[in-house]
Order: structure tokens, then C-alpha cells, then sequence
């Protein structure tokens, strides 16, 4: 089975959103109201975040919440115009950390991983 198979069978479904148009306020800051912000859904299987994310985030000032596994043709981007992807998981809104090609430890296929960190009050 395919990673794509795999995720469309036994994932759950959560919320992808991002930026399609960004505006930005007068200091360079992400003006939420005038900006594009769009979402869909989709499948990922999630799994908690593995030593090395965590490892790999820390001196980057994240502490990852989740890892996804998305379809390969998902458009996840940690670092979109605008400010990093974000989903909504397990009711936790979390935001983009990482974003990376990987394979099955065990399976010994090609993937896509999504790392995100949470977002306190949203």
C-alpha cells in the first residue's frame, strides 16, 4: 500500500489553512482582515511528534505538538508569504514547523511529513 492509500484509509480528517493573498500593515505584519486566508479539508494520519523533531525544532524556539502524514500532493508550506500554513487537529490549532520528504521506517516508502507546534489562544 502506497503512503497516499494509507492516509486516505486510516487518517482523520483535519483542517489545512494558509494564505493565498497576503497584505501586510504598515510595520510588515500579516494584516489577517485584508489578507486572502483560504481552507480545506483533507486526510492525515497523526502521530505524536518523534525525538528527533523535537530535537530538530528546539533551537528554532517550537516544540512540536503533532506529526502528519498528508498526501504527497498536498501544498503544506512552512514558509509561505505571510506566515506558515496552519492546521486545526484534534480540536488544537497548530502552526507549520516542518515540512519534509521522508520514508517509512518500516514500510520502506516515500512520504510526506508535516511537523506543527501549537498556537496558544489562536
Amino acid at each position: 500500500m502506497n503512503p497516499d492509500n494509507f492516509v486516505t484509509n486510516h487518517g482523520e480528517t483535519v483542517e489545512h489553512e494558509w494564505v493565498a493573498d497576503a497584505s501586510f500593515d504598515t510595520d510588515y505584519n500579516l494584516d489577517v482582515d485584508e489578507s486572502e486566508i483560504e481552507t480545506q479539508q483533507l486526510k492525515a494520519v497523526i502521530s505524536n511528534p518523534s525525538d528527533e523533531a523535537f530535537k530538530r525544532l528546539e533551537g528554532r524556539g517550537s516544540t512540536p505538538e503533532y506529526e502528519l502524514t498528508v498526501p504527497s500532493d498536498a501544498d503544506v508550506q512552512v514558509d509561505r508569504e505571510g506566515r506558515p500554513d496552519r492546521f486545526r487537529v484534534r480540536g488544537d490549532y497548530c502552526e507549520v514547523a516542518e515540512v519534509r520528504h521522508d520514508k517509512h521506517p518500516m514500510a520502506d516508502m516515500e512520504k510526506k511529513t508535516v511537523v506543527v507546534a501549537g498556537l496558544d489562544g489562536r
